[in-house]
C-alpha cells in the first residue's frame, strides 16, 4: 500500500506538533517495518524546508529532510501535474498539486490533517488517526 503524506502531516511529525505527531509517528513506524510505503511530493520537500529552516535553521532542516527522504519516495511535480492541478475542481492550488502528484504516483490513500480540503479527491483521504484505525481493522480482517 502506498500512502501519500500531505505537507501538514510531515510538519506535524518533524515539528512534534501534538496531538498530531503521535499517530503520524506510528504511521511512519509502519513504513519503517515495511508494512506500508510512504510518499511525499517534491512540493512538500520545498514547503517543509521553508518552514523548518525558519524554525530551526537551514542545517537542521536539511538533515531532517534527508532522513525523511530515506523512508519516503518523493513524487514529481512536473508540467502534467501542474496543468491538471490548475484545471481541477480544487479551490486551493497547493492541495490540487498534492492530489495530482499522489495520483501520478498511484497512491492508495492521502493522509492530511484537512481531509475536507480534498473533497474532490477520488482517492480515500483521511487524517493519520483515521488511517491507523482503518489499517488496523483491515489487518485484523486479513
Amino acid at each position: 500500500m502506498l500512502v501519500f503524506l500531505d505537507t501538514n502531516i510531515l510538519l506535524d511529525l518533524l515539528l512534534e506538533r501534538e496531538p498530531y505527531c503521535t499517530p503520524t509517528a506510528y504511521l511512519v513506524s509502519l513504513a519503517d517495518k515495511g508494512k506500508i510505503r510512504l510518499s511525499i511530493s517534491s512540493l512538500t520537500v520545498a514547503n517543509a524546508n521553508y518552514t523548518l529552516s525558519k524554525r530551526m535553521g537551514i542545517g537542521k532542516a536539511r538533515l531532517l529532510l534527508q532522513n525523511v527522504c530515506v523512508l519516503c519516495a518523493v513524487t514529481s511535480v512536473d508540467e502534467q501535474v501542474i496543468k491538471k492541478a490548475l484545471f481541477s475542481k480544487f479551490e486551493d492550488t497547493e492541495d490540487a498539486i498534492q492530489y495530482e502528484s499522489a495520483l501520478s504516483a498511484r497512491a492508495d490513500v492521502i493522509i492530511t490533517r484537512n481531509p475536507k480540503d480534498f473533497k474532490h479527491s477520488e482517492l480515500p483521504t483521511m487524517d493519520a488517526q483515521e488511517f491507523l484505525t482503518w489499517y488496523e481493522l483491515n489487518e485484523k480482517n486479513n
